[in-house]
């Protein structure tokens, strides 16, 4: 769930300021009065309103700006295993899993060509 917006903190604060209790504030805006307390206690103490961010939101490992270098890497290796292209990126660009890998190459809707060579024909 992400966080009230700055605004809606903003106008918590200032009603409180204005005198409503902390109690109609949280009937006025729709939301639970340890929320105005908390925004009150912020604001009381000179610290920021604005949302803090989501702790452990995963960072993406790979980057839009890095599918041009993946297709390569599998172009130029399509005979390699998942794990083996893993192997090879980790090398070279850093942290990447197996799955990873493989929810990437769906979603770039890279497909592996076969030929009777590597199906023992």
């Amino acid at each position: 769930m992400r966080g009230y917006s700055l605004d809606l903190r903003q106008r918590i604060v200032h009603a409180v300021q204005e005198g409503m209790s902390q109690a109609d504030v949280a009937r006025q805006f729709q939301v639970s009065r340890s929320t105005v307390e908390r925004y009150w206690r912020l604001h009381r103490q000179g610290q920021p309103l604005h949302p803090r961010p989501i702790p452990g939101s995963p960072s993406r490992v790979l980057q839009p700006e890095q599918h041009a270098v993946l297709l390569r890497q599998l172009e130029e290796h399509a005979d390699w295993t998942l794990a083996e292209h893993v192997t090879a990126w980790r090398a070279q660009h850093g942290p990447l899993s197996v799955t990873t890998l493989w929810r990437r190459i769906q979603q770039l809707k890279w497909t592996r060509k076969k030929d009777g060579a590597s199906r023992g024909t």
